[in-house]
């Protein structure tokens, strides 16, 4: 089951750049679909209640940076279990830098 997340009230900080998301081999894992290859970018998630930290996949290499807060357009959440091990993976459309003047007038 895939779960669409709404961002709007949600702010998200890069940790750090992204990195090319492998599988256990270290090869750059790919796109089912189109075969592009995926990215995963570790964001803290800040809202009201507090902050977690997630992976998010993409296809194609997000333009940010470590510190840097941005879009996350989007944003699914897709839980697995294999065996005795369970978790969420995250993917989005994209992730963006937020514009200067953006940040400056959210009132955070």
């Amino acid at each position: 089951m895939r779960m669409e997340i709404r961002t709007e009230r949600v702010q998200f900080l890069a940790t750090r750049r992204p990195e090319p998301k492998t599988d256990g081999d270290g090869r750059q894992k790919r796109d089912r679909e189109t075969q592009e290859p995926l990215w995963q970018t570790e964001l803290v998630a800040i809202d009201a209640e507090g902050a977690d930290v997630i992976k998010v996949a993409t296809v194609g290499e997000p333009k940010v940076s470590q510190g840097q807060y941005v879009q996350v357009a989007e944003l699914v959440a897709t839980p697995w279990a294999m065996g005795d091990r369970s978790g969420v993976a995250y993917r989005a459309q994209s992730i963006a830098p937020v514009p200067a003047a953006a940040r400056s007038g959210s009132g955070s």
